[in-house]
């Protein structure tokens, strides 16, 4: 599925964000995201409406250029709410690329983790126990989060190298097509084949252009 970000529901409006790239995808789910580049967000925002009103006011939407501020290292505001109808959130990460010697280097960080889960040094996340029931088909609804928000920097900020930055949001895992074949029908897969997925949403990235 695509999502478009418009100011309205009007086929004038959904080009306009079409054009401005203010959009993100779903494997299939209904998750929603938000993801704003910029300089001095609000941490202490409480309530939707505001926190992307403090994102349009102090950057700018997924899709845009993020220009260099003198002496100031870019914030990335960051937003996700679980589809009503799937599972829980696991993460949200953020995919860097950006250009090191001529070539396309990239880096992934988890930047909101479900659970008040830390990352591992090496980058590695903690599992968090949930699983599938092989009997029903039904996944744990304990596990991970409705919402998960943050203000990340990045860590590897560098003021010189041209660079750009996407959303991913990762769901719990929930029954693959072939597990629930596995469920309603008895068919054995062999050893090894992936039983779970992990529905997820990814937006369009945010360019960062040095001085």
């Amino acid at each position: 599925l695509v999502a478009v970000l418009a100011e309205a529901n009007t086929r004038t409006h959904i080009y306009d964000a079409l054009k401005r790239k203010e959009t993100y995808a779903t494997s299939g789910g209904r998750i929603k995201l938000r993801f704003f580049g910029g300089y001095d967000f609000d941490p202490s925002f409480t309530e939707y409406k505001a926190m992307v009103q403090n994102g349009y006011e102090n950057g700018v939407p997924m899709g845009s250029d993020l220009v260099y501020r003198s002496d100031q290292i870019p914030q990335f505001l960051i937003w996700a709410a679980k589809d009503p109808e799937g599972a829980n959130l696991d993460r949200i990460q953020v995919v860097k690329g950006w250009y090191k010697d001529g070539q396309l280097e990239e880096k992934i960080y988890n930047v909101a983790l479900s659970d008040n889960r830390q990352a591992n040094p090496d980058g590695s996340v903690p599992d968090n126990g949930a699983s599938v029931d092989w009997e029903t088909g039904a996944w744990s609804a304990d596990k991970g989060a409705v919402e998960l928000k943050t203000i990340w920097t990045d860590p590897d900020f560098d003021a010189e190298a041209r660079a750009f930055y996407y959303l991913r949001v990762l769901e719990l895992p929930t029954p693959s097509w072939r597990g629930w074949d596995q469920i309603r029908y008895g068919i054995k897969f062999p050893e090894g084949t992936a039983l779970t997925i992990r529905e997820r949403a990814w937006s369009s990235p945010i360019w960062y252009t040095p001085r």
